[in-house]
């Protein structure tokens, strides 16, 4: 059931919102522990993490939300991302530089 114009990190949040909207009750239970076993995505990069992140905030707005909510996310995400890549220009952290650069662009 999930979209599979999602790929990780936001495909959960469209689920849910889908159920929400279809009259199923969601839950959250913050005691819950997930162990992953096997090689992890992102354990050693975190460039794709963000990106995705950012697109798949990006997508879920495009489907979910008016285009004045759109608006303003695409604000807030322009602003984090300027603002994680000045701090990681300050503090000499190049590559997620680069990558705080790249998810402004996708937005």
């Amino acid at each position: 059931m999930f979209d599979d114009k999602i790929f990780m990190y936001m495909e959960e949040m469209d689920l849910l919102y889908r159920a929400r909207k279809k009259g199923y009750r969601t839950l959250f239970y913050p005691y819950a522990r997930f162990i992953h076993v096997g090689t992890g995505s992102s354990k050693t990069h975190r460039k794709q993490p963000v990106l995705n992140i950012y697109r798949g905030r990006v997508f879920f707005y495009s489907k979910h939300k008016n285009p004045v909510q759109r608006i303003i996310l695409r604000c807030v995400l322009k602003m984090k991302a300027a603002v994680a890549w000045l701090t990681c220009i300050v503090i000499c952290n190049d590559s997620i530089a680069q990558t705080y650069a790249e998810a402004y662009k996708l937005v």
